[in-house]
């Protein structure tokens, strides 16, 4: 028996997508205690987790460090990171921090996906294999705000005041925590936003610079974060947004 595999394959699809393709979209996929998430629900965390993958500058190929525990951030995590082709390399959330190390130095991960309650733990393995900086995505909307977005406008908020409280936890072990706050960029969850016209030449005028961002114009600053010339910076929130916050 012979078996034919297709050019084009991704597991995300070929798990998730494609029920919501299928018009299952509002049926419930996935149960943890009290609350539960339809397909279409876990298609939007996972579109929005690969975003902030591709702002941080992970492209195919390349490794994720996922230290999760059984969660509901596992499924979205792991759907995000396959949508966008990166190699999912998955870790028993329950390791010391030497063997921590060890699977940082051997995968040589991009990125590595932590439950809080792990941060303790990983954060001395951090130590262990040297500098290393942690970049989180905040957004215009941590310091500002528009009608319709109330919900966003507070976890946004959120994770600025997280960033804050990370740095002040992990300085002493010489670990920075930053956060990049963008302004519009062009990426596929503001898809709807920049087909809209009247919006997307609200965004244009708005913005000095006069267009969206590039989701590569992220990946400068958070590279420079998370190298050994950024020693001295944590707790920040540093804006990418084209003039926009700073513009009448």
């Amino acid at each position: 028996m012979s078996i034919t595999f297709p050019e084009h394959f991704n597991m995300a699809d070929y798990f998730l997508y494609h029920n919501v393709d299928k018009g299952r979209e509002n049926k419930v996929c996935l149960y943890f205690e009290d609350r539960t998430w339809t397909y279409g629900d876990v298609v939007k965390l996972s579109n929005k987790t690969g975003s902030v993958f591709r702002n941080l500058g992970i492209e195919i190929e390349d490794r994720i460090l996922m230290v999760l525990p059984d969660c509901p951030e596992f499924v979205w995590t792991w759907f995000g990171a396959a949508r966008v082709g990166a190699v999912i390399t998955m870790v028993n959330p329950l390791l010391p921090a030497t063997d921590y190390a060890y699977y940082l130095d051997y995968t040589r991960a991009r990125a590595a996906i932590v439950h809080h309650s792990i941060l303790p733990t990983f954060a001395e393995a951090v130590k262990l294999f040297g500098h290393q900086g942690v970049v989180n995505i905040a957004s215009l909307m941590s310091d500002l705000a528009r009608p319709t977005v109330v919900p966003y406008t507070a976890a946004k908020g959120g994770v600025r005041q997280l960033t804050r409280g990370m740095a002040v936890e992990l300085a002493p072990h010489n670990i920075q925590v930053n956060a990049i706050s963008p302004g519009y960029f062009a990426t596929e969850m503001n898809r709807a936003l920049i087909d809209d016209a009247e919006f997307n030449a609200w965004v244009c005028k708005r913005t000095p610079a006069g267009r969206w961002g590039e989701p590569a114009e992220i990946a400068g600053l958070a590279v420079f974060l998370c190298s050994d010339a950024a020693n001295y910076i944590t707790g920040q929130l540093i804006t990418i947004d084209g003039g926009m916050s700073v513009a009448l």
